[in-house]
């Protein structure tokens, strides 16, 4: 071929696999404010956010539906909407459920390092042991640095939407249990873990 020619696959039920969503941003524009289908499993609700994740040639990766579904951790679901970003976070919002199906919570997805919570993972209820934390109090709605036993930073973030209220952690180490999420700020891009209840911080 004397030139690249750009190609999305569909899925014979025709969803777009979750994985395609976060791809380098010269291929977004395939989808950018088109309505598509996707599908997945719930990884967890949060005000009016639904985490969903999808596997595909053994990668997990996973998506935000922005607007209220009614749906429940463990559903698989088919979903239309429009992909739309928002501040960073690959989101499809005006959601319609098309097919729901209970087929179990998923179990949180072993990462080692915070490196591994990021874009790919949007979206992913994943968890990670041995997690630093250097205040003396976690307020809701605010990023807070935490750092992996490798170095690396990221953020808890303790949404409203959750059972969870601020705290003062009782140790400086825990391991943490939560869906990836991301906020785009003037500073750059910012990933961080939203715990669902307070059983997702282990001390």
């Amino acid at each position: 071929l004397r030139r690249w020619v750009k190609i999305m696959v569909i899925r014979e039920d025709t969803t777009v696999p979750l994985l395609f969503f976060h791809k380098l941003l010269a291929e977004r524009p395939f989808l950018l404010g088109k309505n598509v289908n996707v599908r997945g499993v719930v990884s967890s609700v949060i005000g009016p956010k639904t985490y969903i994740q999808d596997t595909i040639r053994d990668t997990l990766s996973g998506i935000v539906i922005y607007g209220r579904l009614d749906v429940y951790p463990g559903e698989f679901v088919k979903v239309s909407g429009i992909f739309q970003p928002y501040r960073g976070l690959e989101e499809i919002v005006s959601p319609t459920l098309k097919y729901r199906e209970y087929v179990g919570e998923p179990s949180p997805f072993p990462v080692d390092r915070l490196t591994h919570a990021r874009e790919l993972r949007s979206g992913v209820l994943i968890r990670i042991d041995s997690i630093r934390i250097d205040t003396p109090y976690v307020p809701q709605g605010v990023n807070v640095r935490i750092r992996d036993k490798y170095g690396n930073t990221g953020n808890i973030f303790i949404d409203r939407y959750t059972y969870i209220d601020a705290f003062y952690p009782p140790d400086t180490i825990f391991d943490l249990i939560g869906v990836v999420d991301e906020d785009s700020t003037s500073a750059g891009n910012i990933y961080r873990i939203i715990p669902r209840s307070t059983r997702d911080i282990i001390f």
